[in-house]
């Protein structure tokens, strides 16, 4: 049984992927479970639940993406969707298009928009969080996880660490000695 919620230590998960903290919650895409899984932090025993986004016609949740002044959670899912789960925990897909191939990454803004990597279309693109107003931040090739880091810088991976420049250049980042992942994250200090 791979989807089991619960204490932490009897929980289970099939293929967890993305993760986003909002407060004392945890949120990890549970990708072969289809579910978005919370661990809450407060919690001695780290009890986990699960929100349910197919119901939304939303499966395989990859990345996820928190805002923390709304609770809204914001999640990809390495197909043609991107899909907001409100702080009320109702699941809506904000945006699917023809041209969305692979939707990896995502983060939220300092400007409250939603930064969404494509990764086989190869570009970064912005949308307001009820998936209007689309226009592409820049050309790069496989992005899969981008973020912000505590200064409101964008920085995107394709297996090199490139900061993406508010003019849409990208520049490899000077601490990427023989990097070749695909994740990473950045801590208060804004050191990954």
């Amino acid at each position: 049984d791979y989807l089991r919620d619960g204490l932490g230590r009897f929980a289970s998960f099939k293929c967890p992927w993305g993760l986003a903290i909002d407060d004392n919650k945890l949120y990890v895409a549970d990708n072969y479970n289809h579910r978005v899984r919370t661990i809450d932090l407060a919690d001695p025993d780290y009890n986990v639940s699960s929100l349910d986004p197919t119901v939304a016609g939303f499966y395989n949740p990859y990345n996820i993406a928190v805002d923390t002044s709304n609770h809204a959670l914001f999640v990809t899912n390495f197909n043609d969707k991107v899909l907001k789960i409100d702080a009320q925990q109702v699941p809506t897909v904000i945006y699917t298009s023809a041209e969305l191939k692979t939707s990896t990454g995502i983060a939220v803004g300092p400007d409250k928009m939603v930064y969404v990597g494509d990764n086989i279309g190869n570009k970064l693109f912005k949308i307001d969080q009820d998936g209007q107003n689309r226009s592409e931040v820049c050309s790069m090739v496989l992005p899969r996880r981008i973020l912000f880091d505590t200064n409101g810088d964008l920085y995107a991976i394709n297996g090199h660490i490139m900061q993406v420049l508010s003019n849409g250049t990208l520049k490899h980042f000077e601490q990427d000695v023989q990097f070749n992942g695909w994740e990473f994250v950045v801590d208060k200090n804004s050191d990954f």
